[in-house]
């Protein structure tokens, strides 16, 4: 049995572990044409998006802020298209194209 000191303890350690109990995801499929992804589905960044961004840095503290601009427009660019294209599906086979016969 607890006394009324130990139980206000307990009843605050449980109102602390109620605040921040996750809640859980909604039921049902996600609204049309919006797409989520897991974090976990997308890699590092490239290697050259990040070396394009170190580059366009340094060139803009040396003065070349024309060039480090659009070294750092070209990076952002190639940022965009690596974030934003189409993943293939995993486990999905990928076969030739099926050409219409001449």
């Amino acid at each position: 049995m607890l006394d009324d000191r130990e139980r206000a303890i307990w009843d605050g350690i449980v109102r602390c572990y109620d605040r921040e109990a996750d809640e859980p995801p909604p039921v049902g499929p996600s609204p049309p044409g919006r797409r989520e992804r897991d974090p976990r589905e997308l890699p590092d960044v490239p290697a050259a998006v990040a070396a394009g961004l170190r580059v366009a840095i340094v060139l803009v503290l040396l003065g070349s802020s024309v060039p480090g601009l659009a070294v750092g427009a070209v990076t952002a660019l190639g940022w965009l298209w690596w974030r934003l294209r189409p993943r293939p599906v995993r486990g999905a086979r990928v076969t030739a194209p099926a050409w219409p016969a001449a």
